[in-house]
């Protein structure tokens, strides 16, 4: 599992000292982490997502086509509306190519308010010397592939 808190809240418990002021070892570890947020999620990829017509309610398929195909994505951030509960059990994630090949990227449970899907390479653990295609990725498909109820997917971002 690639989660800490697997769908629950983030406490940074950083209380203040007898002054009521933070520490400045805290202030400066906030910093990093503020910086290293704005650096992984500052900037979104330009991304049109559609909801392809036809499929059930519980297994909706979105395909979210890139503006700009690029060879790299990290991170693919889901909300689900939670006002109408949380109701995705499981769902996957899958890259097409400029050539029309398609490779796995991510497969999860639950989603929730938020799930940021760190994106990983398939070829990853290949012997880089073989990459023998210079393909970029211009598509992805979420495939809810198992849920309570009807989804209502509130956002999809791409990093």
């Amino acid at each position: 599992m690639d989660s800490v808190g697997a769908n629950t809240c983030l406490n940074l418990n950083v209380p203040p000292n007898r002054e009521g002021l933070i520490d400045e070892r805290d202030r400066k570890r906030l910093r990093e982490l503020g910086e290293l947020i704005r650096q992984e999620f500052g900037t979104e990829l330009a991304a049109s997502v559609e909801k392809v017509p036809g499929a059930p309610a519980t297994q909706p398929v979105y395909t979210i086509t890139l503006e700009h195909p690029v060879e790299e994505l990290k991170y693919l951030v889901l909300k689900e509306e939670i006002e109408k509960g949380q109701r995705v059990e499981s769902f996957r994630i899958t890259a097409e190519s400029g050539s029309g090949k398609l490779y796995p990227l991510y497969q999860g449970t639950c989603i929730g308010h938020k799930k940021i899907c760190q994106l990983h390479d398939p070829f990853a653990l290949q012997n880089p010397l073989i990459r023998d295609s210079d393909d970029k990725i211009s598509k992805l498909t979420v495939q809810i592939t198992a849920a309570r109820d009807e989804v209502f997917l509130k956002e999809i971002k791409v990093y």
